[in-house]
């Protein structure tokens, strides 16, 4: 039940990293160990590419803590379903030590919320798409993610209740 965007994020976990490095190696002789070195060798680099993925797309590979661990969180996905399936008796995902999964709480200050309203209705706005300017107004205002505004329609908005209705939003369904 996951979203497109979502199974996109995973192909791409999957391509890239899961199997250039375990590619060739039988689920059933994976160990705890091999799971620590995948973790290790994505966080280092050991996977960074930068591939055209089309005519005008490209995929700029760095690896790195975050994408070691969620690509081994990933994995640990895949061998439970192994698991399930009696092809394999554990998850050597499950005990394997991971980085820590740093999360990102940063705030605009209330100088750089000023200075981009300021610079929004300034001169320098006139080089700036008025819908972009209108977007970035409704995030400041709302506090929506960003995808939640660049992919909303006029039948979510509710003038007379000054309200956004999100029926499918990363959380669910919501109110803005």
């Amino acid at each position: 039940n996951k979203k497109p965007s979502t199974l996109a994020t995973d192909k791409g976990r999957i391509n890239r990293h899961i199997k250039p490095l375990l590619g060739r190696r039988r689920v059933a002789t994976l160990t705890q160990a091999d799971v620590e070195q995948f973790l290790h060798d994505i966080a280092s680099g050991k996977t960074a590419t930068d591939v055209r993925t089309g005519p005008r797309g490209r995929a700029i590979v760095t690896g790195g803590k975050g994408t070691a661990t969620r690509t081994v969180g990933l994995l640990g996905g895949i061998l439970s379903f192994a698991v399930e399936r009696g092809i394999r008796p554990d998850n050597p995902v499950r005990h394997a030590r991971r980085f820590k999964d740093r999360q990102r709480d940063r705030m605009l200050s209330s100088e750089e919320i000023w200075r981009l309203i300021r610079m929004l209705s300034g001169p320098e706005a006139g080089n700036i798409h008025p819908y972009a300017i209108a977007q970035i107004r409704l995030l400041l205002l709302t506090g929506a993610r960003k995808s939640e505004i660049l992919t909303l329609r006029w039948s979510n908005v509710d003038f007379e209740k000054r309200m956004i209705t999100l029926d499918d939003s990363k959380t669910g369904p919501k109110k803005i």
